[in-house]
């Protein structure tokens, strides 16, 4: 996603920015809001979303937005590792393995 496209996204309100790494205001989505960050945009980060990763998440009870990025990755090295090693991901194994 460009630049251009953010502010775009910004001018519609469809993104709003919320606050600068480092602050201690912590955001608080309304009902059907979520929390993204905007880098995340820039870099064109992205993964499938595979059943097992809502599973994990409801098993902490908590959302995908809500993860920091060092969350992220350790979730996804337990997809990568299941996916090469031909193992089955499940919410039991991830919680095992950490």
């Amino acid at each position: 996603m460009s630049p251009e496209s953010i502010i775009m996204l910004q001018d519609k309100k469809m993104v709003i920015s919320a606050r600068a790494p480092g602050s201690k205001v912590i955001p608080k989505p309304e009902d059907n809001k979520v929390v993204i960050f905007r880098d995340l945009l820039f870099a064109s980060l992205c993964f499938e979303l595979d059943p097992v990763v809502m599973d994990i998440l409801h098993l902490f009870y908590i959302y995908l937005h809500q993860l920091i990025s060092n969350a992220l990755v350790h979730l996804l090295v337990y997809m990568w590792i299941c996916w090469t090693t031909k193992i089955k991901a499940s919410a039991e194994g991830f919680t095992a393995a950490h």
